[in-house]
């Protein structure tokens, strides 16, 4: 029964699945116009090495509570400077906003996927849950932004200042505040129909539904 879970998360959760997803919301949605802007960003140093980083970032596999440990430890001795920049980056991304949205959208549809296959009726109703998780969103958005900032802290540490001054202009620009909203739009769909595909699939992983 593991086993089958595993392979159901697996399945849904595939990089070349979710890639494919993102990479189709965000053509059909950007703007021709930006694109020679994001290209210059994209192929100047201070963009390339900032991919780099965030390539790293997401591939890393340090535990979160020593990343976070690390970055509150950057940011208790960073400068007031910087500290505004790294700030300001949480913002510009709305990095908070967006995980607060994915972890309400993707519970959302996990359960939506579990009670379209349930025989039994459900303990609350779509809308119940979703008051529920509405109502805490406020604090999500308190600990996503402080998560944000402290594993940004550390994630863009290599980055001189006026390199990271660059990096939040750039996400300031017309052409970096649109992508950067269809990236996070894009991410969020793509992670939640994984998750509803889950919901779905859940059910037939179960014991007694492979006799």
């Amino acid at each position: 029964e593991l086993a089958r879970i595993s392979s159901v998360i697996r399945e849904s959760y595939a990089v070349g699945r979710l890639r494919e997803f993102s990479m189709d919301v965000i053509s059909k949605k950007l703007g021709a116009q930006h694109v020679p802007r994001l290209q210059r960003w994209f192929d100047s140093p201070v963009g390339k090495t900032v991919t780099k980083l965030e390539e790293q970032a997401s591939a890393e596999s340090v535990d979160p509570q020593v990343q976070m440990q690390q970055g509150t430890a950057l940011l208790q001795n960073a400068e007031p400077a910087r500290r505004k920049l790294l700030e300001e980056l949480v913002k510009e991304t709305s990095t908070a906003e967006t995980w607060a949205q994915i972890t309400i959208n993707t519970s959302l549809a996990a359960w939506h996927g579990a009670a379209s296959v349930s025989a039994q009726a459900p303990m609350l109703s779509l809308g119940e849950f979703k008051a529920a998780l509405e109502a805490q969103r406020p604090q999500m958005l308190q600990g996503f932004s402080a998560m944000a900032l402290a594993l940004f802290a550390r994630a863009y540490a290599p980055l001189s200042t006026p390199h990271l001054k660059s990096y939040v202009a750039f996400l300031k620009s017309e052409a970096g505040r649109q992508y950067n909203a269809l990236g996070m739009e894009a991410l969020d769909a793509a992670l939640t129909q994984a998750a509803a595909d889950i919901g779905r699939k859940l059910p037939s992983t179960k014991d007694q539904a492979n006799i």
